[in-house]
């Protein structure tokens, strides 16, 4: 198992919850300590400015000692980028919300300072990067038949919250510039390789299906993924 924890970025996650979000790192920090400590052998002991355990014996304890990976979504907060490192978590982020590849370099660089500076190993820590993915046989169709399902993805994140938006670009921007991996197999190849030689990331999650595009399309995105991109990625 690999887990994964995130403190949420939009304000309107909060708002729904009833949560401050001024109070989101602190708390966050200290639930990650509790967890860890209930995975330990030993009963959980903490005091912290929001929670209080005494004692407290977790069981089962994990099989992979002394515990699970732990992965840290980041992605504009540069403290949180800071305390993935020192905690020595690997880093989980989403590119398309940064300005440029480099403006996400320098959070990774933060990331691996801060490893190195706690005397963590900062050179094979991984750094995941999420993007939406579609494959076909050209930019120009790519972009014809995915824009319509990313604008309903960025519609529906809008609807949530209308004072925030996914990014200040428009779609059709995001895919020409590589924020959204669209195109022949070639093209979305030389996308992935380029987030990875500027940006810094060594992991890519995909998300092939999104804003209701229909199953076919999707599978149709998933095979050409796997049959013509993944092969040339095979050395990255």
């Amino acid at each position: 198992m690999i887990f994964g924890i995130a403190k949420g970025s939009e304000p309107v996650e909060y708002r729904k919850f009833g949560a401050r979000q001024d109070e989101a790192a602190a708390r966050f920090s200290e639930s990650a300590e509790i967890i860890r400590q209930a995975w330990s052998d030993e009963p959980i002991h903490f005091h912290g400015e929001f929670y209080h355990c005494e004692n407290i014996n977790v069981l089962p304890k994990p099989a992979q000692r002394p515990h699970p990976p732990i992965w840290v979504g980041a992605t504009r907060n540069e403290a949180t980028f800071s305390w993935a490192g020192k905690m020595d978590y690997d880093l989980m982020t989403v590119p398309f919300v940064h300005p440029s590849p480099g403006a996400l370099h320098e959070l990774v660089k933060i990331y691996r300072r801060s490893l190195a500076e706690a005397g963590h190993d900062f050179v094979r820590r991984d750094v995941l990067g999420k993007f939406h993915i579609y494959v076909s046989d050209s930019f120009e169709r790519g972009l014809r038949e995915a824009a319509p399902f990313m604008k309903n993805y960025s519609d529906l994140h809008h609807a949530a919250d209308p004072e925030r938006k996914l990014t200040e670009r428009d779609i059709g921007a995001d895919m020409a510039r590589g924020f959204i991996v669209v195109g022949d197999p070639e093209r979305c190849t030389d996308t992935i390789r380029r987030w990875h030689e500027e940006a810094g990331i060594t992991t890519f999650s995909g998300t092939f299906q999104f804003g209701g595009m229909p199953q076919e399309l999707a599978l149709k995105n998933i095979r050409l993924f796997a049959e013509q991109v993944m092969p040339a990625l095979e050395h990255l």
